[in-house]
């Protein structure tokens, strides 16, 4: 029937895990004017349960760096 299919499809349960990885982050900065700036970071995670890609924007708005 309808309740039961809905709760198979919703009440999950999982078994925790654990697992070692390695993180990578690589960075970029670009000063257009004396206080503004793009910073362009991508990173990983990488490990055997679920490895994970990105991708980040910064937007540098003010002092930057000394």
């Amino acid at each position: 029937g309808l309740w039961n299919d809905t709760y198979y499809l919703y009440h999950k349960s999982h078994s925790g895990s654990s697992t070692i990885g390695l993180s990578v982050v690589g960075k970029i900065d670009f000063l257009f004017r004396r206080h503004n700036g793009l910073e362009i970071v991508i990173f990983t995670n990488i490990n055997s349960l679920k490895p994970v890609t990105g991708l980040g924007l910064y937007f540098i708005f003010g002092k930057w760096k000394d």
